[in-house]
């Protein structure tokens, strides 16, 4: 969901089978779900981005493993929340995902 944003921006998506399988209601194989904690534990990624809209108990466990592990995390949305737009939603995002990184905000 924010795999088109993350790309524009130049960052590499890991673990995108993994991802996908989570995004599409379908259980990853332990072989993408090890990779994925692989990852976390061995801080070979910069941050964790999760949907923020979804409450499975799989994804949960690995938020608490980034933190766990000093991984950021950032909840991200995939869709625009009540009282905001398009604009605002995107630019909020982009900006977590900034202070997730260590960078200077505005």
């Amino acid at each position: 969901m924010f795999g088109y944003q993350a790309g524009l921006i130049g960052l590499k998506v890991h673990d995108e089978k993994f991802a996908l399988a989570v995004m599409n209601n379908a259980e990853p194989t332990a072989s993408e779900v090890a990779a994925f904690e692989d990852d976390l534990k061995g801080h070979k990624v910069k941050a964790m981005l999760y949907n923020a809209q979804a409450s499975e108990p799989s994804v949960a466990r690995l938020v608490q493993m980034a933190k766990a592990n000093g991984v950021p995390v950032v909840g991200v949305s995939e869709t625009e929340p009540a009282g905001s737009n398009y604009q605002k939603w995107m630019i909020g995002q982009l900006e977590a995902l900034d202070a997730a990184l260590g960078g200077a905000g505005k």
